[in-house]
């Protein structure tokens, strides 16, 4: 379930990636197609103004994007064992304390996390069952082992 969600977080990240790329190509390509329409009104307007411009909408995309990436929230939800994940460290993070405001790094356990705060315990379903030790066999049971 883990490499799921990390196949999920890679590949959002690439589709990112893969969309600005392409609208970097797009406003290239518009800019290149329509190349002689913007000579013809470029000397209409003032230089000042053409400048400004060229400047302005780069800068602006820059900062859609930037915006975009600084208010994405930093943890996402995992549903499965109840806990906040950083999306950067991967680190498990307490859900009763970050309702209370606090950013609580859980302790892995044997079978979940353990919140040193507030002392709640998350279980992980998806970790298997730890091996119980073989029973007495008597005697002779090191023969039978």
């Amino acid at each position: 379930m883990k490499l799921l969600l990390t196949v999920k977080d890679t590949l959002q990240a690439r589709l990112a990636e893969l969309l600005l790329a392409a609208c970097i190509m797009l406003l290239t390509t518009v800019w290149l197609v329509a190349e002689k329409w913007f000579a013809a009104l470029l000397p209409a307007i003032p230089q000042k103004w053409a400048l400004r411009s060229m400047v302005g909408m780069p800068l602006l995309v820059v900062l859609n994007v930037a915006t975009f990436f600084y208010f994405r929230p930093k943890f996402k939800f995992d549903e499965l064992t109840g806990t906040w994940i950083d999306r950067k460290t991967s680190l498990r993070f307490c859900s009763k304390c970050k309702s209370s405001k606090l950013l609580s790094p859980l302790k892995n356990r044997e079978r979940g996390w353990d919140c040193p705060v507030c002392n709640v315990y998350f279980s992980d379903p998806a970790r298997k069952e730890p091996e119980s030790p073989p029973e007495n066999l008597g005697p002779q049971g090191w023969m039978a082992r």
